[in-house]
């Protein structure tokens, strides 16, 4: 099975890229709640994994990683968001996601603090419901935003961030 390759990509305007650019934002205290985020994307059972750091001398939120695919497979994937402190997993949030041949989509994933103390079943995610401050447990299936340029300026990084909003 192949996966799409995982990349920090500058803006270079090509048009021809299969594209989605992950954004991850959350509400909870950098660095006394989390100090590291962990981007995982699987489809099967095979993943790759892009690691950050938070905190001082690191981007703040929102942070936002490319994934390109360079498969004939659209999806679906599953990309996997966890915020960390000392490596353990405080809280995580998971999105289930096609890619669109030949486009460049935005998926924005916000991991609320609240969804700490939140047990959602195996087929679930926590996270915002709908546009209000209410998290619950909801389907992981999203849909893609059109990425628009002009919102997420991206520049290569040697981290997890391809570009801080």
């Amino acid at each position: 099975m192949l996966l799409p390759a995982l990349l920090l990509v500058a803006a270079c305007g090509d048009d021809a890229l299969t594209e989605v650019v992950i954004v991850v934002n959350s509400d909870l205290d950098v660095p006394f709640e989390i100090d590291g985020l962990r981007v995982t994307v699987s489809r099967g059972g095979d993943a790759l994994q892009a690691v950050g750091g938070l905190g001082p001398g690191q981007p703040p939120f929102p942070r936002s990683v490319s994934v390109v695919n360079d498969s004939p497979s659209l999806g679906p994937f599953e990309a996997r968001v966890q915020l960390t402190r000392g490596g353990a997993t405080v809280v995580e949030r998971l999105a289930r996601f096609t890619f669109e041949a030949g486009a460049r989509r935005r998926l924005d994933l916000v991991v609320p603090g609240a969804c700490i103390d939140i047990d959602c079943e195996s087929d679930e995610t926590c996270g915002p419901l709908g546009d209000t401050n209410v998290v619950g447990c909801q389907d992981p299936a999203v849909d893609l935003a059109p990425f628009a340029s002009s919102g997420l300026p991206l520049r290569a990084e040697p981290s997890l961030d391809a570009g801080v909003p």
